[in-house]
């Protein structure tokens, strides 16, 4: 169960206070152990979520051999007949 926020200041107000974990506990109706939880956090922010890698590299994973044969022969044909980004790269 989730403490509301006013009551997890409160409850770090009262420890800051030197009042007892089990006081806090009976004075505010939660459990000890949320207390212990809520007096020994030391950052409050909540932790980001972690960035999943992807697992493949690119889509051209595999092909670079044959692109680059492909340029290669495209330097000696006509300057209107070799690959571009436009053209289709699967002949």
């Amino acid at each position: 169960m989730t403490v509301p926020m006013s009551v997890q200041e409160y409850i770090r107000t009262l420890d800051s206070h030197g009042i007892a974990g089990c006081e806090i506990a009976r004075r505010l109706g939660i459990s000890r152990d949320a207390v212990a939880k809520y007096t020994g956090q030391q950052n409050y922010s909540p932790k980001p979520p972690t960035p999943v890698p992807r697992p493949a590299g690119s889509a051209l994973t595999g092909f670079e051999d044959t692109i680059e044969t492909w340029l290669g022969e495209d330097q000696r044909r006509p300057r209107k007949q070799r690959h571009t980004a436009k053209r289709s790269l699967i002949a």
